[in-house]
């Protein structure tokens, strides 16, 4: 505990007051997930950049500057309808902490406003420093963690502890022109095939120092980075030939937003894990992305590579590759780059990629074992890459003794008439047959991690069902810890 005290005292660049509800906040994310942590820290965040703006016209008064907690229909249109959602539910927490604390709101805002007055003015400047440009957090999302891990909200340090490391510097961004130019030349000129996975694979050579299995790993992870980007590659691609009425530049704009965000993402993340199958075995590898690593992911340029990944998915197009094999066509591209002598001159990269990316025998619509399909919710109209991914939940199944979903809380013989299940949406006194064909799988279930209820069976064939790369199974409405899942195996 000491350490990390140090560590924020020596590095705090605003002074901080104790704010337990903060605290509470990152408490409850028991998953530690790094996106909902970020949804934490960019709610509390907004929340003082907004205080900011009214303290410097209002002073002390705290006006309208509550609406966005006490408004239970506010809406941030800033961010897309699934973004919202989550950061939504943070600020029906911060209600509900700010009443179970017997406080008032205009009081927590105050509270808050006389915080903010302590930070020097040219640190809170109005508006946002852009985190890949400067390589650390803008004021607001560091005043918010300091208010959280301060000493005398987190008395026992237990958050303290894992939460300052998102205080943490990190590489900035590339943001030159784009190289894609270079990039073409190189292929034609040096047989070069992709020159920016060559690049990044060569930062590499001094992980070896550091031990044959840790430069495995991050050998491991930088492919892992390039399948997601070929992905996105591959997603908007498809969107271009779906007939939509958008200009090829805002969809351009789209992969390199989310591109861009993934990255960052990656490289924010203090915890972040490249996760995969292998295909041989059956086992699942989780591998932590080292700041090497980061480091080389940050140093690849978006604009470049993804247009060139867009390049090469034209001259497959135009050889009349269909629109559902130019996943795998991507990937096999990627492995032979990877595999190239220019980029692989021991071998290793050959034998990493075989193990964890060989290709299934099936084309159609193909991903590889471990990548998330990150633009689904960003492109829905698009019909075309609405597609069933082979993801890690396609290819492995729960396997081991079921799990009793009795005892994951209290049955209910009356629920209430207007009470839905949470998974099913129908109302919880209305019977539903046992999908497994199990007795006594009848009655309401309602959860003693966070009060919800849902019908027995419901619930039982929900967490009973394959959670790859998931610590616990968490309640399909507000993400509590519900239970450690079943072990998964590959599906025959």
């Amino acid at each position: 505990m000491a350490s990390f005290i140090k560590k924020l005292i020596s590095g705090d660049p605003a002074p901080s007051i104790p704010v337990p509800i903060f605290t509470q906040l990152f408490r409850q994310a028991k998953n530690r997930q790094y996106q909902t942590i970020e949804y934490i820290i960019q709610e509390l965040a907004d929340l003082a950049e907004e205080l900011n703006e009214q303290y410097v016209i209002l002073g002390f008064s705290i006006g309208n500057s509550y609406d966005r907690l006490a408004d239970p229909n506010f809406v941030d249109l800033r961010y897309r309808a699934s973004c919202e959602a989550d950061r939504h539910q943070m600020r029906i927490a911060i209600r509900e902490s700010v009443q179970a604390e017997n406080i008032s709101l205009e009081d927590f805002i105050r509270t808050l406003i006389n915080g903010i007055a302590l930070i020097p003015s040219k640190i809170r400047t109005p508006g946002r420093r852009r985190p890949w440009a400067t390589g650390r957090r803008p004021w607001s999302e560091s005043w918010a963690l300091q208010c959280a891990i301060h000493p005398e909200a987190d008395t026992d340090g237990s958050v303290g502890q894992w939460l300052c490391k998102y205080l943490d510097h990190f590489p900035k961004m590339n943001l030159s022109p784009s190289d894609f130019a270079r990039q073409v030349k190189y292929a034609k000129k040096h047989d070069i095939p992709f020159l920016s996975l060559r690049t990044s694979l060569r930062m590499l050579r001094g992980s070896s120092k550091r031990g044959l299995q840790v430069y495995h790993d991050d050998i491991f992870a930088v492919l892992h980075v390039y399948f997601r980007l070929s992905m996105y590659a591959v997603d908007i691609f498809r969107w271009f030939y779906n007939g939509t009425t958008e200009s090829i530049t805002d969809k351009y704009q789209v992969l390199y937003m989310v591109t861009c965000e993934n990255i960052l993402g990656t490289i924010m993340d203090p915890f972040a894990k490249a996760y995969c199958i292998n295909s041989a075995t059956g086992e699942l590898s989780a591998v932590s992305i080292s700041a090497e690593v980061k480091t080389v992911i940050a140093k690849i340029n978006v604009e470049g590579t993804m247009s060139y990944l867009m390049h090469i998915l034209q001259e497959l197009k135009g050889q009349g590759s269909p629109n559902t094999e130019l996943g795998w066509l991507l990937c096999n591209f990627i492995v032979t780059s990877a595999d190239h002598k220019t980029a692989d001159t021991d071998n290793t990269v050959r034998s990493i990629a075989s193990r964890f990316f060989h290709p299934n025998d099936s084309h159609d619509d193909f991903r590889p074992l471990g990548v998330p399909f990150d633009l689904i919710g960003t492109v829905t109209e698009n019909t075309d890459i609405e597609f069933e991914p082979t993801s890690l939940a396609d290819a492995v199944a729960a396997s081991g003794p079921r799990i009793d979903a009795k005892r994951l809380g209290t049955i209910t013989d009356s629920p209430q008439d207007d009470l839905e299940c949470g998974i099913c949406t129908e109302k919880v006194c209305d019977e539903v047959p046992d999908e497994h064909g199990e007795a006594g799988l009848d009655g309401v279930l309602k959860l003693e991690a966070c009060g919800h209820h849902f019908h027995v069976a419901c619930i039982d064939s929900f967490v009973n069902g394959a959670f790859p790369n998931k610590a616990k199974v968490q309640c399909p409405l507000c993400r509590s810890d519900i239970c450690d899942p079943r072990p998964v195996s590959m599906r025959d």
